[in-house]
């Protein structure tokens, strides 16, 4: 007759938590789907650019 081996509470409760973090995963990757349809809804304004002041220490002495 063959035992079969018994699962350990361990190893169940290291399945659960990959249950978990696959559901929190699923639950991550539809926030992520409407936060982006958010964000292309709400077009935001365009920052321009500031201009650098020209560095002037190249002229000549009088």
């Amino acid at each position: 007759m063959i035992k079969e081996k018994k699962e350990g509470n361990r190893r169940k409760k290291q399945k659960e938590g990959k249950r978990r973090k696959k559901r929190k995963r699923r639950k991550k990757g539809i926030k992520k789907e409407r936060k982006k349809e958010r964000k292309k809804r709400r077009r935001r304004k365009k920052k321009t650019k500031k201009k650098k002041k020209k560095n002037n220490n190249n002229r000549s002495l009088p």
